[in-house]
């Protein structure tokens, strides 16, 4: 984890772990899905969290634009772990908030509380394997359809589930 930031408020905060997904930006929701993690992860530092964006080397700009602004206590993590420091790090987390996807089932995996929002895909399909799961899911007439790029072109999916809805699973 070479190059990685002092993560020195480890054992003085509660730290809360965000997966960016490049699949947003597939959908075309980069700018709404930015907004949205943004004020999620400014609500988490103010309420006294740690905030960690995880994703890869091509999701660093979505991570840079949701930790922008909000200090040492929210760090982007795009493209500057392994795997292998990416479920280390996460098995320190106290809740996981991410879509359907590989880091989901890792953090799972590692005991972490994940609440896991899918919009195109399903969790009758590839659910978090823990009981420590909240699902976010809407189950819209047109889902799922499991594709990256909406067929109907409205992406309602992902657009109906507010910010404020993902807060007060986090906060259950």
């Amino acid at each position: 984890m070479a190059g990685l930031p002092p993560l020195r408020w480890l054992a003085a905060a509660d730290v809360l772990a965000a997966m960016a997904s490049e699949a947003t930006v597939h959908c075309g929701l980069f700018e709404s899905y930015v907004d949205e993690a943004a004020w999620l992860a400014k609500r988490l530092v103010k309420d006294g969290y740690a905030v960690w964006v995880f994703g890869s080397e091509k999701e660093k700009p979505l991570g840079d634009a949701i930790v922008e602004g909000l200090g040492a206590e929210a760090v982007n993590l795009c493209g500057r772990t392994r795997l292998v420091d990416a479920a280390d790090l996460l098995s320190l987390a106290k809740c996981a908030i991410t879509n359907d996807s590989g880091l989901m089932h890792v953090a799972a995996a590692m005991g972490v509380r994940v609440i896991a929002i899918y919009g195109s895909s399903s969790p009758e399909y590839t659910p978090p394997l823990t009981d420590k799961a909240d699902i976010v899911y809407l189950n819209l007439e047109c889902s799922p359809c499991f594709e990256r790029e909406c067929p109907l072109g409205h992406l309602n999916c992902l657009k109906q589930i507010t910010v404020d809805t993902v807060y007060k699973h986090i906060q259950a």
